[in-house]
């Protein structure tokens, strides 16, 4: 799991940082424009992961959850028949 989001976290900071280049040497943004946008991206990209690696929790929780739900309607399984 750590290593699936250090791999996303470089592949990202290497996409970034070529867009960025190019719009530089494109004469698209200024450098102060570069700066702001790198400082917020810095701050935005940990958000990202973290919400990435939240929804496949809940995606291995929804079967659990549902095995449990089981379980409290019907308490006594074992007397099915």
């Amino acid at each position: 799991m750590a290593t699936s989001r250090l791999l996303i976290e470089f592949f990202a900071a290497v996409g970034l940082s070529v867009l960025l280049l190019i719009a530089y040497r494109q004469n698209w943004a200024t450098p102060a424009t570069l700066i702001t946008v790198c400082l917020l991206l810095a701050r935005i990209l940990p958000s990202v992961v973290s919400v990435k690696q939240s929804y496949q929790q809940v995606q291995t929780a929804v079967p659990a959850y549902a095995l449990w739900q089981q379980g409290l309607l019907d308490p006594h399984p074992e007397r099915r028949g």
